[in-house]
């Protein structure tokens, strides 16, 4: 019912339809259904998109959160070509933040575009602080290791751990084992 109130209809506003779309998500998911499952994150993405839209067209700077909903949905329901399409508006609203630069960056080497993401991963790196310089690191190096360039993985993970490795030992072990060549992808 609140997902055709505010999804659907827009009878209600929500200021999280994150918590709507990722619950029904789940459900459809339990249930094996896959057709309800893609409707769900299309009717929030339609629902987000009619939130950022102004005069001029979608303004992701209108709210930052709602356009980071719509990543999430794209990413989420696994709509890679929706997000290479959103990225690039995304990183121009945002690009002070290594969190958009990482987030395509990662997604990119994911679908094996190693030498695609390496730019956005540098950016990344340029920009990241605190824990997750080392997620981005790791991302990082593991785009150079595909690309045959052990030299520079081992640069950036020896620069991640020389700034903050020590304290976070989890995050340690998943950055030395991409030198190792078994770290998780």
């Amino acid at each position: 019912k609140l997902q055709e109130q505010v999804l659907v209809t827009g009878e209600e506003d929500c200021t999280d339809t994150r918590g709507i779309v990722d619950t029904a998500a789940d459900l459809y998911e339990q249930l094996g259904d896959t057709e309800a499952y893609n409707n769900v994150f299309q009717q929030g993405i339609a629902y987000t998109k009619k939130h950022l839209t102004g005069a001029s067209g979608i303004d992701y700077k209108r709210d930052h959160s709602l356009a980071d909903n719509l990543r999430y949905y794209m990413d989420r329901a696994g709509d890679n070509a929706g997000l290479d399409q959103l990225f690039p508006p995304l990183i121009a609203a945002y690009p002070d933040t290594y969190d958009y630069y990482y987030r395509y960056g990662k997604n990119l080497a994911k679908r094996g575009e190693y030498a695609k993401a390496l730019p956005y991963l540098e950016k990344a790196t340029e920009l990241a602080y605190a824990r997750n310089s080392l997620w981005v690191a790791q991302w990082h190096a593991q785009a150079l290791m595909q690309l045959d360039r052990e030299d520079d993985t081992r640069a950036v993970v020896e620069a991640a751990l020389q700034d903050i490795g020590p304290w976070f030992p989890e995050e340690v072990v998943t950055l030395k084992a991409v030198l190792e060549g078994t770290a998780p992808a």
